[in-house]
């Protein structure tokens, strides 16, 4: 290591105590070693099969641990699930469709509680998450310090009032950084924009047009670009993000990703068509800590069919169970096995014949009738794709299908207009990098939101991103130490361990 990045992590060490000592919390690098000593590394492993798996989820899983402690502290509270007397953080408008990443921080809970149970809290988990996310995507790496204890509420109207907007200015969110004991360098480096708007950030991930559309198109109600942007970089943002579109997604620096379409080939198989991968792992993860060994994930499948057709007012049937797994998984038998939707019905009989299943099987059991992404035609939905032939150009006619509703077929059109066959847009940045090119955007106006442009209305957050640039170690390490201190706000109203994050239990 060199001598400059050993002092520096020396220095961040020893100013973590000051943090802690701040903060009034026990916390501590060996809090679990002599509990649960294997904690740190099962995080670690587990966010870096995640990320690898879908590089996407880094910043999503980094900026959990954010939106949790500027609302209550760092209680885990943002992982509740509303109940019946209880509106929770999930459902505030900042949170609700912007943060995701629940059903991997489920999963580490979950071996966890499988390795020690009753032991790590979920607001560590968070903690460690963050920084093994970043680490996994060529952030800076950070000791983090144990011992949070998780919270047993979670407010939905505490949010708005407590994280960062991105029209706030400088002395706004200055404002907001002093109130849970950071200040405006804190603010600077660890701040939710470089963690992104939804899925990402402005040191990795995008965020929504809608976020920056004012500035491209209506500058303080006036109808114009902001003139502080480049003119390059805005012709280039509304080529991406048209004024007729304001849905759409962007990246937020240089290095971000790359957009192609990727997303539409993966839409023609199963990339895209089905979900509930993570949900079926959890299961699993379940049944392996009752039951190590012993039910296939075959049988899974089979009784989780069973049991959420019954759930949401289907039929049930008794689930004959005892099969093996196979070893083996090809890609290129998909699309010659599964019925398509644009089969006859000669041609959908014929499939369902090569799996043992006659035409009445067919009728009732069709993987039409359980949809084509989330649902389908019995529950759920179905992509605007789907049909699209039939709206636009019946059998290369261009025309309508003459034999739909033509009411029905012009509400269609309204939902799944002719320039977006597809009904919305691929959304996750692949290609991630964490480094300081965002800043390097602000410092040549390309940033996107007006809290980008505010960084820079201030001679210290010119300092900062100025320095952020030239010297991209310090920024690695400013980095590591915002998101210490980040992690020693303490809860505002401690609970006790949850054993599963999504849900408040019993004390124990």
């Amino acid at each position: 290591m060199a001598p400059t990045s050993l002092r520096s992590v020396v220095l961040l060490v020893l100013a973590v105590a000051v943090v802690v000592s701040d903060a009034q919390l026990q916390l501590s690098e060996t809090f679990y070693d002599a509990t649960c000593p294997q904690a740190a590394s099962i995080v670690q492993q587990k966010v870096n099969a995640f990320v690898d798996a879908n590089r996407g989820l880094a910043a999503a899983l980094m900026r959990l641990h954010f939106h949790d402690c500027f609302v209550r502290g760092c209680d885990g509270s943002v992982l509740l699930n509303s109940t019946e007397t209880m509106l929770s953080e999930k459902e505030a408008l900042l949170n609700k469709g912007s943060l995701r990443g629940f059903e991997q921080i489920d999963e580490i809970k979950m071996e966890l509680e499988c390795a020690c149970p009753g032991v790590v809290s979920c607001a560590d988990i968070l903690a460690l998450v963050a920084r093994d996310a970043t680490a996994k995507v060529g952030g800076t790496s950070w000791p983090v310090f144990l011992g949070r204890i998780d919270g047993g509420a979670s407010f939905a109207d505490e949010v708005n009032s407590s994280l960062p907007e991105r029209t706030d200015n400088f002395t706004q969110l200055v404002a907001r950084f002093a109130r849970v004991g950071l200040d405006a360098r804190d603010m600077s480096f660890c701040a939710d924009e470089h963690i992104g708007n939804d899925a990402g950030g402005h040191s990795i991930g995008q965020v929504h047009c809608g976020a920056f559309f004012e500035r491209l198109y209506n500058f303080q109600g006036l109808n114009i670009t902001d003139p502080a942007m480049d003119p390059e970089f805005a012709a280039m943002l509304k080529v991406q993000c048209p004024q007729t579109k304001p849905f759409g997604f962007m990246a937020l620096d240089a290095t971000n990703g790359t957009f192609d379409s990727a997303y539409y080939l993966d839409l023609l198989t199963n990339k895209g068509s089905l979900r509930g991968f993570e949900q079926i792992d959890e299961i699993k993860m379940e049944l392996e800590c009752a039951c190590p060994g012993v039910v296939s994930c075959a049988d899974i499948l089979a009784l989780v069919a069973r049991d959420a057709t019954a759930k949401v007012g289907g039929t049930s049937w008794p689930v004959f169970l005892g099969r093996i797994d196979g070893g083996a998984s090809f890609a290129d038998e998909v699309n010659s096995s599964l019925p398509e939707r644009t089969d006859n019905f000669t041609q959908l009989v014929a499939r369902f014949a090569r799996v043992g299943l006659d035409a009445r099987d067919m009728s009732f059991c069709a993987d039409e009738h359980i949809g084509n992404d989330a649902g389908g035609h019995s529950i759920g939905q179905v992509h605007c794709g789907a049909f699209f032939e039939r709206l636009y150009n019946f059998q290369g006619l261009n025309i309508t299908d003459p034999a739909m509703d033509p009411e029905f077929a012009a509400m269609l059109k309204v939902q799944c207009p002719q320039t977006k066959p597809f009904g919305f847009m691929a959304l996750d940045a692949t290609n991630g990098t964490f480094d300081s090119a965002y800043y390097l955007d602000l410092l040549t106006n390309k940033g996107l939101l007006e809290s980008d442009v505010a960084l820079l209305s201030d001679p210290l957050g010119v300092e900062y991103a100025i320095r952020a640039v030239q010297d991209p170690m310090a920024f690695l390490n400013e980095f590591g130490w915002a998101m210490i201190k980040m992690g020693a706000i303490p809860a505002l109203e401690p609970y006790g361990w949850r054993r599963h994050c999504a849900f408040v239990e019993p004390k124990y």
